[in-house]
Formats: C-alpha cells, structure tokens, sequence
C-alpha cells in the first residue's frame, strides 16, 4: 500500500473516532444536564464519501 493511500486510511479512521467521540459527548451531556426539558441536537456523523481503489504500479 502506497504512503499516500495510508495516509488517506488514517485521515478517514481519525473522522470516524472524532464522531464517534463527539456522539459518546452528546449522550453524556443529555444524561447528566441539569435541565431536563432540553435535549441537544444529535450530531450527525460526517457521511463517508467512497472512493475508488488506488492503481498500484
């Protein structure tokens, strides 16, 4: 596998960790707010764009 595709492998696996985080964060902060009444928005995850396979040479 080329750096570049690598490189592009780690860029999407750290997307879907940040997302991942961030909806673990949302559920904690609707679970422990103080205010019972007000939900927040859920964050969407970002929509993973499919690319084509790399031509190795």
């Amino acid at each position: 596998m080329s750096k570049t595709a690598e490189m592009h492998e780690t860029i999407e696996e750290l997307r879907s960790a940040a997302a991942s985080i961030n909806a673990v964060a949302d559920w904690l902060y609707q679970q422990f707010s103080g205010d019972d009444n007000s939900t927040p928005e859920p964050t969407k995850a970002p929509v993973k764009k499919e690319t084509k396979p790399q031509r190795t040479a």
